[in-house]
């Protein structure tokens, strides 16, 4: 992303006229633009241009972009094609095709894998496409259901802070219940992490600890079962010796009554 032009005077247009040429960026313009005023995006196949809105521009490879609006209308001009995009919907500019205006939600809906009505549920109780495209993953790593996600969203809680949970339950395993607990409890969110990286800490000491009573126990069993062998082969040796023993003198008896009868 490069800024071509960037000029806001007091008392002329403001101008602000960006390049780009690779990867995804959201824009929101909060004041309605005036008479000579110009919020524009360029990229290498088209033109996107607003006044006063929220979207998205993704430059997804060599001439085609992708325009999808959240709030307001942006218009998007490719080699003198121009087309109003509305809040919900988005187009797709390629250099083989003129741009169609079509519902960004089918699109964000094919993306996540989920009802393309889930997504618009989403968008019309006011979350933008850009937070629903987010909270589906921040679903995942918090262990919640989206729902639940939007509810934190709407109640203050922002995405930043739900990604540091997510960070967290991942490090450490701390559930988002004990992080939202803690956090309501008014412990700082560098408290909780060091907390949660001590007590994890403690369990893998733990852990290590009885790992090692284990490895010890199986060390000393070796030598327990070979010392039983040891003594069963002492034991074994015996009674053979005593046997020969026995069979000498009965051999020497034999021999001295067969001298005796003679």
């Amino acid at each position: 992303m490069t800024v071509v032009e960037l000029q806001t005077p007091d008392d002329g247009p403001f101008q602000v006229r960006l390049d780009q040429v690779a990867g995804r960026t959201f824009h929101r313009v909060q004041r309605l633009l005036g008479v000579g005023d110009a919020y524009v995006v360029s990229t290498p196949s088209s033109t996107a241009s607003v006044r006063g809105t929220a979207f998205g521009v993704e430059v997804v490879g060599p001439g085609t972009t992708y325009v999808h609006t959240d709030e307001g209308v942006v218009g998007v001009s490719q080699d003198g094609q121009d087309v109003d995009v509305g809040a919900g919907d988005a187009v797709l500019t390629t250099d083989e095709e003129p741009p169609e205006v079509h519902p960004h939600g089918e699109v964000l809906a094919d993306e996540l894998g989920v009802p393309y009505e889930e997504v618009m549920g989403h968008f019309d109780d006011g979350f933008g496409f850009g937070q629903i495209k987010q909270v589906y993953p921040l679903s995942a790593g918090l262990g919640i259901s989206p729902d639940q996600v939007l509810e934190e969203l709407d109640g203050g809680m922002g995405m930043g802070v739900l990604k540091q949970a997510t960070d967290l339950r991942t490090q450490y395993g701390l559930s988002f219940d004990e992080f939202k607990q803690k956090l309501d409890a008014g412990t700082s969110l560098g408290q909780i992490k060091q907390e949660s990286k001590d007590e994890a800490d403690k369990v893998t000491g733990q852990d290590k600890e009885e790992a090692d009573k284990v490895t010890g126990q199986d060390k000393d069993k070796p030598d327990l079962v070979s010392g039983q062998d040891k003594d069963k082969g002492d034991k074994v040796t015996d009674q053979d010796k005593e046997k020969k023993e026995k069979e000498d003198k009965k051999d020497k008896k034999d021999k001295k009554e067969k001298k005796d009868k003679k």
